[in-house]
């Protein structure tokens, strides 16, 4: 049960912080935005998954 929680969870909590949040505050006014950061967007994506590996194993570790 603890762990079907901590799925839940994680799913709620960092997807609505990490998706949800971001999507609301970058298409509000009705305005689309385009961003081109070339290759810093690449780089950008490793501090992410260093993140979402943290995450999991403290989630397993917690449930």
């Amino acid at each position: 049960m603890l762990a079907l929680r901590t799925l839940i969870f994680t799913v709620i909590m960092p997807g609505t912080v990490s998706v949800l949040v971001p999507y609301l505050l970058l298409s509000s006014g009705g305005r689309g935005v385009a961003a081109d950061s070339g290759g810093l967007g690449a780089l950008g994506f490793i501090p992410i998954l260093l993140g979402i590996g943290i995450y999991l194993w403290c989630a397993t570790d917690f449930a």
